[in-house]
């Protein structure tokens, strides 16, 4: 769970809260220190001490401020200073003890004055008489000017029989200096013990001349080593020394060689003093290290130190933090029974831990019980129950203290309003809040500096920045002025807010206004950069912090690491961790558990484990926090059996299993095919004390769901509801799936629950997302057919299930079914909003369908319906794409109308708008009288601009247009580049576009596909094609996918370089890449391939390219034919061109060389036949004055021509699939059928004779029968009747046409020029369009040939 910098840490975790770090009465650990320095005291000032050690939570100024005048932080203050005036201290402090308890923290009578600013820090012992000062620096120079050690010795110990000359620790440690400088250890010992004998008090110098001169290295830390040594050179410690010993070494950090002091003690029989038993407990209490926390208590009873009530609250207070609440209440009863009655403090101790552990209803009882006894009530109790309450969200439990604390008169002061604003502000009731702050200022009490960051930290938390700035601003203006935790609460909202640069922001204003930074305000700006994984700038504060002498905390540490594991810097991870520790930062386990997440998310599980192991170590014991985040990772690995063996683990731990760990299980039980499992676990949760939640539900639902059990999803989904009401995530869950499988009724069903239940998620964007969902699951049409269903039921009349529908439909290019869509939900009452309008209307620009376009803009007015900006730039994108520029301008003017202002988008897309209707000079115009006016231009507006000069050569005002554009200030992005790079592509000039390639990478812009597929297609059109290979590897390096384009360039660059293996290499590697080749792709494979002579590969690619669905073009059967050709097979050649010409494809230029390339004959009919052409144009003219007979046959012994070779010359001449060439003929369906069986091999010869109509059609479109255009001609009844007896000499008769005298051999050309003439003729009717466009195409037999009937 992710933490703030000092935001709330669930599960019984330590929590540390911003707004009452200054405000908090319960000061515990400042007053500990202060009181473990201060030593045992009298009765009444030892429970002052206990009670403010007992409670934890010290205050502490934010960026070095003075603690706050008046109020908490000073109260505890004047407290910690005068106990430390006032003890006795045991050898560590000098001073006698008070007659009496001086005034504290629990005094009902404590005055509301402000007393004088004091910082918070070490308290200062009373300083001796000026006399006493002035003869201890006259002893301090006698022994500095002995002439060497004997003398300065003689001095000393001179000094020490005089009674009224005093000894003190600057005299000693100079003595112990100067021995040990000059070996002398045994008069290091003397000196030692006449500081003993005369109670002077020893310092960490002291020892580290003692260590030093007995040769012990390491400092403080090595007094475990160094105190046999010691003993061996006579210096022996008494019980005054020990105990100053094991008091410097906590006080240094180092709790476990102070535990180790204390066992030589014992052993020397020397035995400690409660405060040393009260200091090892406090130290090892922070540690939560409770086994030793109660090893030292049992050591007090076992060594006849009589515990008092200050060491029995430590032991509640750590048993409390580790929810040992029998042995708590055990230790409460066993303090009862010794006759050390619980006090306030203790009291007070034991509600903090209940309400930090949840048990607010015992808590409220301690309370209650404490009203009803002797040990009333304080401030400080009041105040923990006020924070406690809070934190729990109990609000109505924070206004029932606030008014007994009214009652018994402790809302007098500053400190008591802004405990019950800041409780009220975390319940989220701000309001209330503001009016108390009022209240308190109405009474006359002036709020102070924590008061507004209270009331500061409640509008942040309740999303009321305005609110928060606008008071921030007001303390700066009036006072007291914002301190650093103000700051600290604003970069807290940013960092929170995934704002991390305006977090960042807030850190560096805080800092130029003097203000140092602390860990607090270093952790809340870490914190906003860990969440946004921003590394370096979270380093370079981490550091900053270190160089002012900031010390890391344990928080800070997290924030490091997680901050690494964002940004997938695992090793970086581990490093920081084991950094903590060598700079002697304690880890706590929510950074083991942190580390040990970021771990096993880095696939690294083993070191995860390893981690956990050390735990025992770091005198650390694994939370439920550690569990869940092992059972977590176990989960995401499928290692069902060692989730379950860890489960039965936590059984045995003082962590049971809770809702999150149960829900973590049942996660990785349902994904990894063990739903039955996880059905036995969620119904036996509730046996186990744990009632499953949502959460639980919606993950065995899901698992049913994956498994397609989904009649008993059903069901769990109606045992859910009779506990739980459904959550949007159990719609995302159960909806998908049932539309998916037709459970219609059994969805609505569902939908209508959700509907219908208060709170539930029925707004726009949820019902985008939930549509989004089950289109994503069932696909389009059982999605729209769900969202009819919904819309019929009357469920919702809103648009809210249609929109998403219409955005998919447009995105898969299919705006006219989303508009058919529109007009259906129309009929069940459904009314658009702008948004769908929006998303349709672009959809239909985008397919260039802009009249539907224009008319749903008209239909939105009509409607009331108002377009808005996005509207009105997306009519302007449509008028400019169809080059209505006129329109696209009324347009602009009546968005001005409507209080639309044109923005950048607007006047970027009438510039596009002019560019693509060729007024480039007109666009360039406004782009200069915009810059006139101030205008911002983005590359967005360059961009056509660029683009449209590139194109028309203007290559040099490109440029300058581009420099003029880095000028302005407006940089380049990739777009611009990529246009400037196809510009220059277009214009050949390959030098260019790599230089500019590589400033474009220089300029740190990130090159994308289409920037990649220039430059490749640009070197392989130079013949550079081993550099646009270079590129291809660059570019997936970079980790960028390439497309089909860049596919198809590369392919084509290798097949013309003969590279023909690496081609077909790369052919199959896109296609193992899920990218599906087009009809590009195989033409070129297919062209290649027959050129190098592997007709049989080419003749494979396009089997499967017609396969794959493709139909093959022009350049398709041009690149088959010609690999045929090349490699010998003009019988397969001539099969594709019948193909080509059959399929409808119209031959060009490339297709007429076939004649010249074809060397072979397909075998033909083997009847012998004539065909006469002749070529007339439309005045009637004959070609060459002649015309050709044929005499056909397939027998080569003849004489007669090759019906292949009749059919080359038809090929060559260019005249078939030409529709603007008119075939004529009269009654000449069989002599057209002959002519077509020779254009095909006999493979593709039809079965049956009508099928040669299909096939008369592809060949000859426009083809007339003058037979039938003369039966169309009713006024002309000079023909016979029946058909049969009806000749061309007869029609030629009916047409007044006389018969072309000829030669015998010349007969038959006579008789083809006559039918022309006749075409000719009947062509001159008016009529004649009607009648040739009736019988286009239709042949009719003539009656010498007999064929099927009705033909």
């Amino acid at each position: 769970m992710e933490t703030g910098a000092h935001g709330g840490r669930n599960g019984g975790r330590r929590r540390q809260k911003p707004a009452r770090a200054e405000a908090r009465l319960v000061a515990a650990e400042a007053v500990v220190a202060a009181a473990a320095e201060a030593g045992a005291c009298g009765r009444r000032q030892e429970t002052t001490e206990r009670r403010d050690g007992a409670t934890e939570g010290g205050v502490k100024p934010v960026g070095g401020g003075d603690a706050p005048s008046g109020g908490v932080a000073a109260v505890v203050v004047v407290v910690a200073r005068r106990m430390l005036e006032v003890c006795c201290c045991s050898g560590v402090l000098g001073g006698s003890p008070p007659s009496s308890r001086t005034a504290g923290v629990s005094s009902p009578g404590l005055s509301a004055s402000r007393p004088s600013k004091r910082r918070i820090g070490r308290a200062r012992v009373q300083p001796p008489p000026r006399d006493e000062r002035r003869a201890a620096e006259d002893v301090i120079h006698a022994l500095r000017s002995a002439d060497g050690p004997a003398e300065a010795l003689e001095r000393f110990r001179s000094a020490a029989r005089r009674p009224r000359v005093v000894h003190t620790t600057a005299s000693c440690n100079y003595m112990l200096d100067l021995m040990r400088d000059h070996g002398r250890v045994g008069d290091m010992a003397e000196v030692f013990d006449v500081m003993q004998r005369q109670i002077v008090k020893a310092n960490v110098g002291t020892f580290a001349a003692i260590f030093g001169g007995l040769g012990v290295e390491g400092g403080l830390r090595s007094a475990p080593v160094a105190l046999p040594v010691m003993k061996e050179a006579g210096i022996v410690l008494n019980a005054y020394t020990y105990n100053g010993l094991v008091y410097f070494l906590v006080k240094s950090g180092f709790d476990r060689e102070a535990l180790e002091v204390y066992k030589v003690m014992m052993v020397d029989g020397v035995v400690p003093s409660v405060r040393t038993y009260s200091v090892l407990m406090v130290a090892f209490g922070k540690r939560r290290d409770v086994e030793t926390v109660l090893w030292l208590l049992r050591e007090m009873e076992a060594h006849g130190v009589k515990p008092n009530v200050y060491s029995y609250t430590i032991c509640i207070r750590v048993l409390g933090q580790a929810r040992r609440f029998d042995e708590a209440y055990r230790i409460l009863a066993e303090m009862e029974n010794e006759g050390c009655k619980p006090d306030v403090i203790t009291h007070t101790v034991l509600i903090q831990v209940l309400c930090d552990a949840g048990r607010i209803s015992d808590a409220k009882d301690v309370f209650w019980k404490m009203k009803k006894s002797d040990q009333k009530p304080d401030r400080v109790t009041y105040i923990t129950l006020l924070d406690k309450f809070a934190d729990n969200g109990e609000s109505q439990s924070v206004m029932e203290i606030w008014n007994a604390m009214k009652a018994d008169g402790y809302n007098d002061n500053v400190v008591a309003y802004t405990a019950v604003i800041d409780a009220l502000c975390q319940v989220g009731r701000v309001f209330e809040a503001l009016e108390m702050f009022d209240e308190m200022k109405q009474k006359g009490i002036v709020p102070e500096q924590y008061s507004y960051n209270s009331l500061i930290s409640g509008f942040l938390k309740a999303d009321r920045f305005g609110d928060a700035l606008e008071l921030f601003k007001y303390m700066d203006i009036h006072g007291p002025k914002p301190n650093g935790y103000t700051h600290v609460l604003f970069i807290n909202y940013y960092g929170k807010s995934g704002e991390s640069i305006k977090a960042i922001q807030r850190y560096e204003l805080m800092k130029s206004k003097g203000i140092v930074p602390d860990v607090v305000a270093g952790n809340a700006v870490l914190f906003g950069l860990a969440k946004s994984g921003r590394l370096g700038m979270a380093k370079r504060v981490f550091h900053e912090l270190k160089a002012m002498g900031v010390s890391p905390d344990t928080i800070t540490y997290t924030m490091m690491i997680k901050c690494c594991s964002k940004a997938s810097k695992f090793d970086e991870a581990v490093k920081i961790f084991y950094d903590m520790i060598e700079n002697n930062c304690v880890p706590d386990v929510l950074v083991v558990n942190s580390l040990i997440d970021t771990l096993y998310k880095a696939g690294r599980g083993d070191e995860a484990w390893q981690i956990f192991y050390q735990l025992k170590e770091m005198n650390l014991e694994p939370t439920d926090g550690t569990y869940n985040t092992l059972l977590a990772g176990l989960g995401r690995e499928g290692k069902v059996k060692e989730v379950m063996h860890l489960l039965e683990e936590m059984y045995h731990s003082n962590y049971p299993p809770n809702l999150i760990t149960y829900n973590t299980i049942l996660d990785c039980l349902c994904k990894n095919g063990a739903v039955n499992d996880a059905l036995d676990m969620l119904y036996s949760m509730t046996t186990k004390g744990c009632i499953p939640d949502l959460s639980s539900y919606n993950t065995v639902i899901y698992g049913l769901v994956k498994e397609e059990r989904y009649n008993e999803a059903f069901s769990i989904f109606c045992q859910m509801k009779k506990v739980l009401i459904p959550d949007y995530a159990t719609l995302c869950t159960i909806l998908p799936s049932f539309v998916k499988i037709g459970l219609m009724k059994e969805a609505l069903h569902i939908i209508k629950e959700y509907f219908l239940q208060p709170g539930s998620k029925t707004d726009r964007s949820s019902c985008h997302s939930l549509m989004e969902g089950i289109l994503k699951k069932a696909g389009t049409e059982k999605s729209i057919e769900f969202a009819e269903i919904i819309a019929s039921s009357g469920i919702t009349l809103d648009d809210f299930f249609l929109c998403p529908l219409i955005k998919h439909l447009c995105k898969q290019k299919k705006a006219l079914e989303a508009h058919e869509l529109v007009k259906k939900f129309k009929s069940f009452g459904v009314s658009l909003k702008t948004g769908s309008y929006n998303s349709l209307i672009c959809g239909l620009v985008d397919e260039n369908l802009i009249d539907i376009a224009e008319g749903l803009f008209a239909e939105m007015k009509e409607l009331g319906c108002g377009p808005d900006e996005f509207t009105y730039n997306l009519l302007l994108d449509a008028m400019g794409k169809s080059m209505r520029i006129e329109e696209m301008l009324k347009v602009q003017e009546e968005m001005h109308r409507k209080g639309y202002e044109s923005t950048y988008v607007t006047y970027n897309t009438i510039i596009s708008g002019l560019v693509k209707s060729r007024r480039l000079e007109q666009a360039i115009d406004l782009y200069y009288n915009l810059m006139s006016q101030g205008f911002s231009p983005t590359p967005c507006t360059y961009g056509p601009l660029l683009d449209g000069l590139l194109k028309a050569g203007r290559i040099e005002d490109a440029e300058n247009l581009f420099n003029e554009m880095l000028e302005y200030g407006c940089k380049a992005n990739c777009t611009i580049y990529n246009i400037l790079l196809n510009g220059h592509r277009i214009a050949g000039n390959t030098e260019k576009v790599c230089h500019l390639f590589q400033d474009m990478v220089d300029q740190g812009i990130n090159p994308d596909i289409k920037s990649y597929t220039i430059i490749i297609d640009t070197l392989c059109k130079a013949g550079q094609l081993n550099d646009g290979l270079t590129y291809f590897r660059q570019l997936l390096e970079m980790g960028l996918e390439p497309d089909l384009i860049t596919y198809n360039l590369l392919i084509d660059g290798l097949g013309k370089s003969k590279r023909l293996e690496e081609a077909v290499s790369l052919f199959n590697e896109m296609q193992k890449k899920g990218i599906v080749p087009n009809l590009y792709t195989y033409n070129s494979l297919i062209l290649h391939l027959g050129k190098a002579g592997k007709a049989a590969e080419a003749g494979k690619m396009y089997e499967e390219l017609l396969t794959k669905g493709w139909k093959p073009n022009v350049f398709t059967y041009n690149a088959l034919i010609r690999g045929y050709s090349v490699s010998g097979s003009t019988d397969s050649a001539y099969a594709a061109y019948g193909r080509m010409i059959v399929g409808g494809c119209l031959p060009n230029s490339s297709t007429c060389h076939i004649h010249e390339l074809m060397k072979t004959f397909l075998k033909g009919d083997s009847d012998s036949y004539e065909i006469i052409v002749t070529f007339i144009n439309a005045e009637g003219m004959l070609a060459y004055s002649r015309a050709w007979k044929f005499c056909i046959s397939s027998r080569e012994d003849n004489g007669c021509v090759h019906p292949q070779q009749f059919a080359k010359f038809m090929a060559s001449c260019g005249a078939l699939r030409d529709p603007n060439i008119s075939w004529v003929t009269f009654h000449g369906a069989h002599g057209i059928a002959r002519m077509i069986r020779s254009f095909l091999s006999p493979q593709d010869l039809p079965r049956y004779w009508c099928s040669y109509i299909g096939h008369r059609r592809a060949f000859f479109p426009a083809i007339y029968d003058v037979a039938l255009i003369m039966r169309k001609c009713s006024d002309i009844s000079t023909l016979p009747t029946t058909e049969c007896e009806g000749d061309l000499f007869d029609v030629a008769r009916a047409l007044d046409l006389k018969e072309i005298e000829a030669d015998n051999c010349d007969k038959e050309a006579a008789r083809v020029l006559l039918t022309l003439r006749c075409y000719m003729k009947l062509a001159e009717r008016p009529d004649f369009p009607g009648m040739a466009m009736a019988v286009q195409g239709l042949l009719k037999e003539s009656c010498c040939w007999k064929c099927p009937a009705n033909c």
